[in-house]
């Protein structure tokens, strides 16, 4: 049985909008000394909406740490408090413009249990009605419509390798 490792020391090495960097020192359950970086991140959402055309939602959108355009589903970060569904059907419209009448939970993911302890809610979105897009002042992508069988050809090519578009089209699958 893996048990829990102790906490020795813990340092914040960086406080930012969206991230805190943590350093601790740790002693194993084996009653070594080990040192581990965690990054403190608020969880997110994310959300698989098909049309009424049964076509899946895309955006392309610019992703500074890769210096290029990612393909992914529309997702957010949960504000301090806020219910994941609501964070589902707020994000969805802001990234969309569509109000989704129908989500459905589909699972949760852990990014990187390494090193972050970020959460994802997996939805899955329908029943959609046109809304206004109030997209956030510092985001830009485009839009995308495409059939399950279109995505299923960019994950082949390489074109789509989020891992949080992967996990909610596989968490959809099941």
């Amino acid at each position: 049985m893996i048990n829990k490792e102790k906490t020795i020391k813990k340092d914040i090495l960086y406080t930012g909008k969206i991230v805190t960097l943590e350093l601790h020192d740790v002693e194993t359950d084996l009653g070594n000394r080990a040192k581990r970086e965690i990054i403190r991140h608020a969880a997110g959402v994310v959300i698989l909406g098909y049309t009424a055309e049964d076509k899946i939602i895309l955006l392309r959108q610019f992703r500074k740490p890769f210096e290029g355009a990612v393909l992914e589903l529309p997702a957010g970060k949960l504000d301090e408090g806020e219910d994941p569904l609501d964070t589902a059907r707020r994000e969805f419209q802001e990234e969309t413009g569509f109000y989704p009448h129908h989500i459905e939970f589909l699972g949760e993911a852990l990014t990187s249990p390494g090193y972050s302890d970020e959460k994802l809610y997996i939805y899955r979105a329908t029943n959609l009605e046109k809304a206004p897009i109030a997209r956030d002042q510092d985001e830009s992508f485009e839009y995308f419509e495409m059939t399950l069988e279109e995505v299923k050809g960019c994950i082949r090519r390489g074109e789509l390798i989020d891992a949080k578009s992967l996990c909610a089209l596989y968490l959809d699958e099941l």
